[in-house]
């Protein structure tokens, strides 16, 4: 006899005093939360990840000042994780982690919101196994993205900028 474990979401919030629990979405049987960011007090975001049958696929929720509610996000490959988010404005989130194509292939994965939906922005890949974004920022309008690229024997920095119109990969030391 085997047994399922469910792993849940799990937001807390700081009222000024203590923290206290918010509910949260959990869609899948394996839940992640793996980003935050806030805009304001009423708007604010989290990125990860939920499992159901073993397929990874994206998770977002976005609070609205009174709850949590899961936002319809693209999950273009056999396994899609968010590592990490950041917003500019209401209009202007973006999301970075990676798209597992294969059991030794991952690129990267950007999406964005505009206010309305949330889309794929194509994004560079080094010529390896892996190329993962980790983790985002945005100011004005720029943005950066970082992880990591591995060939499975050697890992190197990956930094990629926005530029306003397209995402390139930065020369970074290793």
């Amino acid at each position: 006899m085997t047994s399922q474990t469910t792993t849940s979401t799990l937001i807390e919030h700081w009222n000024g005093h203590a923290w206290k629990v918010q509910p949260s979405f959990s869609p899948g049987q394996a839940n992640a939360l793996l980003g935050v960011t806030a805009v304001s007090g009423s708007d604010a975001w989290t990125s990860g990840v939920y499992a159901s049958a073993s397929v990874p696929s994206t998770l977002v929720e976005n609070w609205n000042g009174q709850s949590w509610l899961v936002q319809s996000t693209e999950n273009p490959a056999l396994g899609n994780f968010l590592t990490g988010i950041a917003a500019k404005s209401a209009s202007d989130v973006w999301a970075v982690g990676i798209q597992i194509q294969s059991v030794q292939l991952a690129d990267t994965l950007i999406e964005h919101w505009d206010g309305n939906t949330w889309a794929i922005t194509p994004s560079p890949n080094v010529a390896t196994k892996q190329s993962v974004l980790e983790g985002v920022a945005v100011a004005g309008s720029k943005a950066w993205a970082v992880g990591y690229s591995s060939n499975l024997h050697v890992e190197r920095t990956l930094i990629e900028y926005w530029n306003g119109h397209s995402w390139k990969i930065q020369a970074s030391p290793n």
